[in-house]
């Protein structure tokens, strides 16, 4: 986290380095003058789509994983409703597994701070399997049975491909490219404008900021179970 904050952070500093030193140089300042503006309009265009790519990918994998949780919650509620249609052992035994469910995922995850190989933790769907292996008329009803084998494919099938999103990260390399990008975009706005310091000031600290704001973005929608406004563990924990 804390190299990441300094990586986010850290167009600030060149920004401003930048500001102090270009301008110093003469010939840079004779350069700016012959510059049109389309000079470094052309660089921050390229900076601009690729850091929209980048986000739409990750956006998109945001998505996905709360798509796989509302249809993982949605397989365990078909389960509560046909534990309620049931009666005596079959209801409570149903209903004990689905909470022993909601418990293990909430607790083991929906936390990036686990290590990669106790991330997954526990297996938590093998109550509700073994409900079926340990005795195959456990649901007597053939309808209701069928019923709760469809929601328990269902929640086996969104669970695994909310772990793989969760585990699966954009490439380092991609944070790099869009980094070198916004780099020479902030470094051909300071040249364009080193002639000009009033200019040069609010243009080098506002791109600056808005680098820096982009990199954090970038970040944050690589990380999103760190972030509960993202990826929430709310509907599990309203499961009843």
């Amino acid at each position: 986290m804390t190299a990441s904050l300094f990586f986010a952070l850290s167009p600030i500093p060149i920004g401003l380095t930048l500001m102090v030193f270009v301008p110093r140089c003469r010939g840079i300042q004779d350069l700016a003058k012959s510059l049109a503006p389309t000079f470094f309009l052309a660089v921050a265009l390229h900076f601009a789509l690729f850091a929209n790519l980048l986000a739409s990918e990750l956006w998109n994998n945001v998505v996905k994983s709360n798509v796989a949780i509302s249809r993982e919650v949605s397989g365990l509620e078909s389960m509560l409703r046909i534990a309620e249609a049931s009666l005596g052992e079959c209801s409570v035994e149903i209903q004990d597994s689905v909470r022993y469910y909601r418990e293990e995922v909430i607790s083991n995850e929906f936390s990036e701070s686990l290590q990669p190989e106790s991330r997954e933790g526990p297996f938590p769907l093998k109550k509700l399997y073994r409900l079926l292996v340990t005795d195959p008329e456990f649901i007597p009803n053939p309808t209701m049975k069928s019923l709760f084998k469809d929601s328990l494919e269902q929640v086996r099938a969104a669970r695994y491909e909310r772990l793989e999103l969760k585990s699966s990260h954009i490439s380092q390399i991609k944070f790099v490219v869009l980094f070198i990008f916004g780099l020479l975009t902030l470094i051909a706005i300071v040249v364009y404008h080193s002639a000009n310091r009033s200019a040069l000031i609010f243009t080098t600290l506002l791109f600056s900021v808005c680098f820096s704001l982009t990199m954090g973005v970038m970040r944050v929608l690589d990380q999103p179970y760190l972030y509960p406004y993202l990826i929430t563990s709310e509907r599990f924990e309203n499961l009843r």
